[in-house]
């Protein structure tokens, strides 16, 4: 679970509405459940709710809580319509890129505020960090987003059948695998 912070209760909360008309197309209701976005916590800075305060980021009054994935709700968010620093609270969600670790085609780990899927087997050292090793690590958006597009640089990062993308404010699915070229060019079909 992750925290994104704010100054204010009013300023998480007109965050939290805002992500959640960009998912739902209308704010949350109490009965909804959602994948990522809970909902806001305030610092009380009251004594007996120090377990609740300890969640909240130092020098924040308040946080949107964000949680793993719940299959009941089957929509996604758009990377487009997040910051970088509420993609970056999901990517917490992952594990962290370590050193020595041995890593499998399709493991997803985190690595300074990125997700990236591992396109090569390997067990990692520290100069093939995933930020620089492009022939071991793709760039990749957290499960339940949906990414905006990316040029392919080569057969290890083409987007494949049902992959989708945002491009020039829609989205867009993939009808073809090792699809590289853009949205409305060919392979594509707007959702």
């Amino acid at each position: 679970m992750g925290h994104i912070p704010y100054e204010t209760l009013e300023e998480a909360e007109a965050r939290n509405k805002a992500l959640w008309e960009a998912v739902l197309g209308r704010e949350k209701r109490p009965d909804d459940v959602t994948e990522f976005v809970y909902g806001t916590r305030e610092r009380t800075g009251l004594e007996e709710d120090t377990d609740t305060d300890a969640l909240i980021p130092e020098g924040s009054g308040a946080t949107i809580e964000v949680a793993e994935r719940d299959e009941k709700l089957d929509t996604l968010i758009r990377a487009d319509q997040m910051t970088a620093e509420e993609i970056a609270v999901l990517v917490v969600l992952y594990p962290d890129w370590e050193v020595g670790t041995p890593y499998q085609i399709d493991d997803l780990v985190g690595y300074d505020g990125t997700l990236y899927r591992v396109i090569q087997a390997h067990t990692s050292q520290s100069d093939w960090t995933p930020d620089v090793a492009e022939s071991l690590f793709a760039d990749t958006a957290p499960a339940g987003v949906i990414p905006e597009w990316v040029q392919p640089q080569g057969a290890h990062d083409a987007y494949n059948t049902g992959d989708q993308v945002t491009y020039n404010g829609q989205v867009w699915e993939s009808t073809i695998d090792a699809n590289v070229w853009a949205p409305g060019v060919y392979g594509w079909v707007l959702v």
